[in-house]
């Protein structure tokens, strides 16, 4: 005879499945999207052209100034704020 606890047991189960499902799922979508940003930051920084020797200055120019207002006083980037091209 199946009783009321049973019931409630098994309904248990069944939720604790569930969230170790839920889990699972979270944790690969976290990846995902990790992954995702990593890919952006990627295709960004390739998208700069610039000397892989010239990369770290670059990238501690764009760390010390704010997006929104580029410096000409930078040695990297022209008036304009894009990276300027080495002759």
């Amino acid at each position: 005879m199946i009783t009321r606890k049973d019931k409630v047991q098994a309904e248990i189960d069944k939720t604790k499945d569930k969230i170790a499902e839920l889990q699972t799922k979270l944790k690969d979508l976290e990846t995902k999207y990790v992954e995702l940003e990593n890919i952006e930051i990627v295709e960004f920084v390739r998208g700069l052209n610039v000397p892989l020797n010239n990369l770290p200055d670059v990238l501690k120019s764009a760390k010390s100034t704010s997006p929104s207002t580029p410096t000409s006083s930078s040695p990297l980037l022209n008036q304009d704020g894009d990276v300027r091209k080495e002759n």
